[in-house]
């Protein structure tokens, strides 16, 4: 149980990550600097904590 709780506090940590990146880079792109970047950064974030999931998930697994 152990490894679960903390392989989950570590996602949910990711994807507080993942949001305010999106919101800080959101607001970049509402100041007309960088639609590509939102993109790129969210599409790297979202691989980010996708992975990081699969990880938890593979290590959870016996």
């Amino acid at each position: 149980m152990g490894i679960l709780r903390e392989s989950f506090s570590l996602y949910l940590s990711f994807v507080l990550i993942e949001k305010i990146l999106f919101f800080y880079l959101l607001m970049d792109f509402l100041s007309l600097r960088g639609a590509k970047l939102v993109i790129e950064a969210n599409t790297l974030a979202l691989i980010g904590t996708t992975s990081f999931w699969v990880a938890a998930e593979a290590k959870r697994k016996p």
